[in-house]
């Protein structure tokens, strides 16, 4: 924390900590960090990406979701968004919204059978 104050230009430092104190089990400092990582470093989905995961691990289903739909709005066709977005739905029993976005992966990436597998798990 004493390298952010006397450093505050070192953006990436917030995802950094975020990530870490998600590891320890600081659960609200983590969150803080998080969020201010995705402030301050905008064009970087990816930091959504892991701010949706923790939020789903949390129970925090609407951020979750928020935050997967955001980093999938800044990398459409990103496949461990599209992955992701896709487990959330079927696991949270969404089948109907998971099946675009496995159609999605079928489409974009049909080496990988990972989409097929997860269109044919959101269609049952």
């Amino acid at each position: 924390m004493k390298l952010l104050k006397e450093n505050p230009e070192i953006t990436q430092v917030n995802y950094s900590l975020a990530l870490l104190l998600a590891e320890m089990g600081k659960i609200d400092e983590s969150r803080k960090f998080f969020l201010k990582a995705v402030e301050l470093l905008p064009d970087q989905p990816r930091i959504l990406y892991n701010l949706a995961l923790f939020e789903n691990s949390q129970g925090n289903l609407a951020g979750a979701e928020k935050y997967l739909l955001e980093a999938l709005k800044k990398d459409p066709d990103d496949f461990d968004f599209l992955y992701a977005i896709c487990t959330f739905y079927i696991e949270h029993k969404k089948n109907s919204k998971a099946v675009d976005y496995a159609r999605r992966m079928v489409n974009k990436y049909p080496q990988n059978q990972v989409g097929n597998q997860l269109l044919k798990a959101a269609l049952q």
